[in-house]
């Protein structure tokens, strides 16, 4: 009888242990039928993956052309910024790129400034709310040049600026959820670049030396500042300088096809001045001079705005041309003719301009070439 007793004590000891080590195997690797090997728990984590296709290339650019990122999350109830974190280097390169985002569930605005120039040429305000989370071009002081008047101006090399935010389907900013769900979430934030390279060429239409101590070139913006949802915000005038000045000689070949001046479509050598610029983001205007940029805001609502004009100079200080560039390249569209004007200017982020001399040293109206396109303009008043 006690060896019976004994025999039933032990089975029921064995049961209770391997119940309980069951419920304890099952504790430690399961989350809702899911095994997280690299975790060993069931909390949520986030993850934060960068692309940048808003662009007019192919694929994502992102691992090729962005190299310094900063995140900032901003509580949807507060409007504060609860965290940042900044990464550069190597590691964004790497294929499968993720920031790690250490924040308690919860809804939030993502908002992140990237590339080498979010921290060199432009200022991110040390914000605590989202509103204070500007970002604003370093430029100089004013000064009494003819040139541009009583606008700041900006005379080094603008570096690399990216924004980067979760938007809806009507293309405005939204916020965020972060789950309680266990697992790792992870969430896509896409960049527009807000900076563009301007290349201007000037060459005779009879091929004779262009020297470029003779002209000077600058483009008049308001696009130093820009608030936490990219939009632009103070129309304060802004005056680029080339960041480089050039000059040598090009060999042409005829172009029967071209309706051009007879003397472009001569082969030869041709002598061309190189004026090469980085303005900030171009932002398209209606003809009230008011943005028509993606993000709208109801108190930026009668602000007027510059748009970006082209002024070239001879040594004698007088306009040779005149050149609004919104108008010239939104005109050049190409195969992007059903594209908005507005995002035709956030993808396209390099612009060359072809312009032709005359015997008198002045901008021939009727023949520009931008980008890969040639045109000749019957309205000379633009």
């Amino acid at each position: 009888m006690k060896t019976v007793n004994r025999l039933t004590e032990i089975v029921t000891s064995t049961k209770v242990f391997l119940a309980a080590l069951l419920t304890s195997v099952a504790t430690l690797t399961s989350c809702n039928e899911l095994l997280y090997d690299y975790e060993g728990d069931c909390n949520p984590y986030y993850k934060v993956r960068f692309e940048y296709k808003h662009h007019m290339k192919q694929g994502d650019a992102f691992p090729y052309e962005v190299d310094d990122v900063t995140l900032y999350l901003i509580d949807d109830n507060t409007g504060k910024v609860v965290w940042q974190k900044r990464e550069s280097g190597e590691a964004l390169s790497r294929e499968g790129y993720m920031m790690d985002v250490d924040v308690s569930p919860g809804t939030y605005w993502l908002i992140a400034w990237c590339g080498n120039g979010h921290a060199s040429t432009f200022k991110v305000n040390d914000a605590t709310i989202k509103t204070d989370l500007q970002c604003h071009l370093m430029v100089g002081e004013t000064s009494n040049e003819t040139a541009c008047g009583n606008a700041r101006h900006v005379r080094k090399d603008i570096k690399r600026l990216y924004y980067g935010t979760l938007y809806d389907e009507n293309g405005k900013p939204r916020p965020q959820v972060f789950p309680t769900g266990e697992g790792t979430h992870i969430f896509t934030v896409p960049l527009m670049k807000n900076t563009n390279d301007i290349h201007v060429l000037l060459q005779h239409l009879s091929g004779d030396l262009v020297d470029i101590s003779k002209f000077s070139f600058t483009i008049t913006d308001d696009n130093a500042h820009m608030d936490w949802d990219n939009r632009l915000i103070d129309n304060e005038a802004i005056c680029y300088h080339p960041w480089r000045l050039s000059q040598g000689t090009a060999t042409t070949t005829p172009d029967s096809d071209s309706d051009l001046h007879a003397q472009t479509r001569e082969a030869g050598t041709h002598s061309a001045a190189l004026a090469e610029f980085t303005v900030g983001r171009l932002i398209a205007l209606d003809d009230n001079g008011q943005s028509e940029q993606i993000v709208q805001d109801a108190s930026a609502e009668g602000t007027i705005r510059q748009s970006p004009r082209l002024i070239v100079r001879n040594d004698l200080n007088e306009v040779v041309a005149s050149i609004p560039l919104i108008e010239y390249f939104t005109m050049l569209k190409g195969h992007h003719t059903d594209m908005p004007d507005q995002e035709f200017l956030d993808r396209q982020d390099d612009y060359s301009l072809v312009l032709f001399l005359d015997k008198n040293q002045r901008w021939v109206k009727t023949v520009v070439q931008i980008l890969s396109w040639q045109m000749v303009i019957q309205n000379t008043d633009i």
